[in-house]
């Protein structure tokens, strides 16, 4: 479908009239709403990738890093949907659910008539937040700086307990002092791909990292 200009606001795409009024875009919300009823039917043991993962922390993050970048209005609603989408695959899988959230956001963008292009970028957003993050353009390499945001957050250490749970939930169980270590070595080699996030969010990183390493230390890690 042809996508004319878009304002992107807290997940909600508007679009400007030939007058400069404007509107919900209806193609572009009907496939938020189809992501956030996949999100609200998660199950209760993500406790970290939930709903409130999605749309309170990585959409606003990477409408926020795509603002910031200069992206136009077409890539930006194209980003929202992408981070909409991003974690609904664990509805079917937990490892390796990127693919699946792909294949759910082409399946609800299909109806509404987005292109092949249109969907394709969408798909490429969606698996460069595989861990180890390959973004290969602008769009993927903000998506990929979103959904990692929380790495520099003030809150770190009360979201990665969450992420421990979950885990822990899933048959994972890290001793203290071996966890803290994995998450000092994921934070100390992480690198933000965008100008924007690493402005906003280094310093906050180095801090949480300096935090991590202190409470391993405290718990007898050399």
């Amino acid at each position: 479908m042809a996508m004319r200009s878009r304002a992107v606001e807290l997940g909600r795409v508007h679009v400007r009239g030939p007058l400069g009024d404007e509107g919900v875009t209806a193609e572009v919300d009907r496939a938020l709403e189809a992501a956030r009823a996949l999100l609200a039917a998660l199950p209760p043991e993500l406790v970290y990738h939930d709903a409130e993962h999605t749309l309170g922390s990585v959409l606003p993050a990477a409408e926020r890093y795509a603002a910031a970048e200069g992206l136009d209005d077409v890539t930006r609603s194209l980003v929202s949907i992408a981070a909409a989408f991003h974690d609904t695959g664990m509805l079917d899988a937990y490892g390796g659910h990127e693919e699946i959230s792909a294949r759910f956001a082409e399946s609800a963008m299909r109806p509404l008539g987005f292109a092949d292009e249109e969907v394709a970028r969408v798909r490429g957003m969606i698996l460069a937040t595989r861990l180890p993050q390959t973004p290969r353009d602008p769009a993927e390499r903000v998506l990929a700086d979103a959904d990692l945001d929380i790495l520099g957050r003030p809150d770190f250490l009360d979201v990665n307990r969450r992420l421990r749970d979950e885990l822990a939930r899933k048959g994972t169980r890290v001793a203290d002092v071996e966890w803290y270590l994995q998450q000092a070595d994921f934070l100390r080699h992480h690198r933000y791909f965008t100008a924007s996030a690493r402005a906003h969010r280094d310093a906050g990183k180095r801090a949480n990292l300096e935090r991590l390493e202190a409470m391993a230390r405290a718990r007898g890690a050399r």
